[in-house]
């Protein structure tokens, strides 16, 4: 749940080439089922994926309604931070949308393989981008439309959006299917 702008692949431009080598070197490869939890709310919190092809949601999970909070893709890490860092249980799950190729990174091994300097810049890092994250997140929420949102969405990341079910973009804005479709409809016309 980062920063669509993280782009790992990219480390150059984002100042973070030793912490990918080190989930290229640390990371475990793990095929994801469509559907299959891999970061699981209430869980223990020791690792990060890397997602190598494919699409996840973040869901928070309460008695009323699961709430879709965030999409990721390719080339971006995943995991609940705030537990990661603080050695809590996950606050949310981290569902496949499709089937994926992600890496398991172990948090500890990580920091051993980056050492205690290497690793805090990483951290401060992968907090900057969260904390970017959020803010957005919450702004738009505040202060945009649903319809504004979805345009949003649409303008950056057009490819990727297509790849998440048009439910899960509705419960992602916070209305229904039907609603979705009508505004989709007026953006065609």
């Amino acid at each position: 749940m980062f920063s669509p702008e993280l782009h790992l692949s990219h480390t150059p431009a984002t100042g973070l080439q030793p912490f990918f080598e080190a989930i290229q070197k640390t990371g475990k490869p793990k095929r994801v089922r469509k559907g299959e939890v891999i970061i699981r709310q209430g869980s223990p919190s020791t690792f990060l994926i890397y997602i190598r092809n494919g699409a996840f949601k973040t869901v928070v999970k309460t008695p009323r309604k699961n709430y879709v909070l965030a999409f990721t893709f390719a080339d971006d890490i995943d995991c609940c931070p705030s537990a990661l860092l603080n050695h809590r249980s996950n606050t949310f799950n981290i569902e496949a949308i499709l089937d994926s190729d992600v890496l398991v990174c172990d948090f500890t091994l990580i920091k051993k393989y980056l050492g205690s300097e290497e690793h805090m810049r990483w951290v401060v890092s992968l907090l900057l981008h969260y904390a970017d994250f959020l803010e957005t997140q919450l702004i738009e929420l505040l202060a945009l439309t649903a319809e504004e949102r979805y345009k949003k969405l649409l303008a950056h990341q057009p490819e990727k959006l297509n790849q998440v079910p048009l439910s899960l973009v509705a419960s992602y804005l916070g209305i229904t299917v039907e609603r979705l479709s009508r505004i989709r409809k007026k953006l065609k016309s």
